[in-house]
């Protein structure tokens, strides 16, 4: 969510509350927001205690930003149009997707007057954006496993893309102990114009895809800053205007490093005379890119640590560091821009890299790692034997804190907090004993709490700082917002504002509900989780979907609406 976005939300959240009356502005900087007048409220954690904790995470969110931001880094790692390889349709076939038609779906939207009729998706496809639907839906083709936003300048408004990865088949299978190789399809989608107060006019689209052959593809992180080039820009003959680098975590247990350009710099006709032109999608092979790997230069071989699983790009200054966990529980910190001869092997442009720091962390698989937004040395890992621990790197392998509770799935590390809040996988606790559990550093004393509890298992988490509001994905199926409190004012971090974003319906073929909740649920959880060696479900031809999306442009009587209602009783509280 861009700064002025979330001012917009601010507001609408603001004139729609019916006990108090606010009257804000904009000031002369777009991302600082800033009360005209003061506001009068009787409640402990009432719509002042929102706006302030939303404008100062507005605030320090951009003043973060502006001392991070990095103008150009890496020069010479620039994508060539040589290096990129057109596959025609038959070269492509065994990277696509097998899935070739979505599953029949259907979109409620809140406050709607037009109903959305049950359609399915080619592959690849989208749904057309109208003028009073701008949300975007697209089919990737299969479950999919990872996803990032490609990042841009503040300021400069450019069309946003995002890069996925997903499985071929809906009932593939991996294991996790062992390392693997299989074809697979990175995509990148464009995804239009997001402006900060209307969308994209522009239906999404796949720009294109990469055809690889090291394994699935467990994690993905862009470079922060930096790595962005205007399109066109390119000076040399052949060289390709840059849109960003993206380090992904293979099953194979490396990590690569690709300069991906912007679509309108790839060639347009395949190099191969016998190929006619070229065909949608835009599939391609890359020969140039940086290699990460485990190991030392002349002790390669009982070097592997396993699958990747997780990884981390640091979000401070110069970016010049990237950290990753794997399977056997080490985490091993690279160096990017070192040009020691131990370190480093190749060419500078296309060249292997090996890590400075490698430290067990873990008794199992590290499920997930990050960076602290405001310190360097500091990072937080969790893994499957149930801890959270946090690090200074410059004092391995002695972890700083070390929090204990459940199966944690994914981390996130808030600007404003001094701490984590982990999703949490529990199927054998009682209700409401799942959700995001925050685990402090240690700095400001909290013991690891829920914030907030939930009823199922939660898979993913996402911050978004300039609102200072939280977004989980659980296995019921739905998307969750949180607006956290301000952990350096609030007394408690036990009050929290939660709204749903959207939810989820499994239906037979037919369009019809099934009846039975706790096989609704599973097989939810079974058709677009299925990772981490579980099967796929069902195909996409045997079930259907109805999305719920609720209206966030408005607060006004939320606890009337069924949304609020449906997110009350789910979780057993008001």
């Amino acid at each position: 969510m861009h700064s002025p976005r979330a001012a917009l939300f601010l507001q609408n959240f603001a004139s729609s509350c019916p006990e108090e009356k606010v009257d804000q502005k904009l000031d002369d900087h777009p991302y600082i927001l800033e009360e005209k007048t003061k506001v009068r409220s009787s409640k402990t954690y009432g719509l002042t205690a929102i706006l302030d904790c939303l404008n100062e995470a507005a605030q320090a969110t951009h003043s973060q930003r502006q001392m991070n931001q990095s103008v150009e880094l890496f020069p010479k790692w620039i994508p060539y149009q040589h290096d990129w390889k057109f596959l025609g349709e038959r070269e492509a076939k065994p990277y696509l997707p097998e899935e070739r038609v979505s599953p029949l779906f259907e979109i409620h939207r809140e406050n709607s007057k037009k109903h959305t009729p049950p359609q399915r998706l080619s592959r690849f496809g989208a749904v057309p954006v109208t003028e009073y639907e701008k949300d975007l839906t697209f089919f990737v083709g299969g479950p999919v496993w990872s996803l990032e936003w490609c990042p841009t300048p503040d300021g400069v408004a450019a069309v946003q893309f995002a890069s996925v990865y997903c499985t071929r088949s809906w009932r593939s299978t991996h294991t996790l102990d062992e390392c693997h190789v299989e074809p697979s399809l990175l995509q990148l989608w464009i995804l239009g114009a997001l402006q900060n107060t209307c969308c994209s006019d522009q239906e999404p689209s796949l720009a294109y895809g990469l055809a690889l052959d090291y394994g699935c593809i467990w994690d993905m992180k862009w470079c922060p800053s930096g790595a962005w080039q205007v399109a066109s820009s390119s000076s040399q003959e052949g060289q390709m205007s840059r849109l960003g680098l993206l380090a992904a975590g293979f099953s194979d247990g490396k990590i690569r490093i690709f300069f991906l350009p912007h679509p309108d710099s790839l060639p347009l006709a395949s190099s191969n005379p016998s190929e006619v032109a070229p065909v949608e999608p835009r599939i391609f092979k890359v020969k140039r890119f940086v290699t990460l790997e485990v190991g030392a230069i002349f002790n390669k071989e009982d070097a592997s640590c396993g699958q990747c699983f997780s990884l981390d790009w640091m979000p401070h200054k110069g970016h010049t560091h990237l950290a990753a966990g794997f399977y056997d529980g080490s985490v091993a910190i690279w160096e990017l821009t070192s040009s020691s001869c131990l370190l480093r092997t190749g060419t500078i442009d296309s060249c292997t890299i090996f890590p400075y720091q490698l430290f067990i962390a873990h008794n199992r698989v590290v499920s997930s790692i990050v960076w602290s937004p405001t310190n360097r040395y500091f990072l937080a890992t969790s893994s499957h034997d149930r801890y959270i621990k946090f690090w200074d790197i410059r004092r391995v392998p002695d972890p700083v804190s070390v929090s204990q509770r459940y199966k944690s799935t994914e981390i996130a590390w808030p600007l404003q907090y001094c701490g984590t809040i982990a999703a949490q996988e529990c199927f054998s606790k009682r209700f409401l004993q799942n959700g995001m559990l925050y685990a402090d550093f240690g700095f400001l004393g909290f013991k690891p709490h829920l914030v907030p509890a939930e009823s199922s298992s939660v898979w993913t988490v996402s911050v978004c700082n300039w609102t200072n509001i939280l977004y989980m994905g659980d296995g019921a199926g739905s998307v969750v917002g949180t607006m956290l409190p301000n952990c350096w004012k609030e007394q408690s971090l036990y009050q929290h504002y939660i709204f749903p974003v959207y939810w989820m319906e499994k239906r037979d073929a037919s369009g019809q509900e099934e009846t039975d909740k706790t096989e609704k649920c599973s097989s939810i959880w079974q058709v677009h989780v299925g990772k981490k060696g579980q099967e796929g479900g069902e195909k996409p031809s045997e079930f259907g979907l109805t999305f719920h999306d609720t209206d966030l442009s408005s607060f006004f009587k939320h606890r009337a609406r069924d949304s609020f209602k449906r997110l009350s009783d789910k979780r057993g509280s008001t």
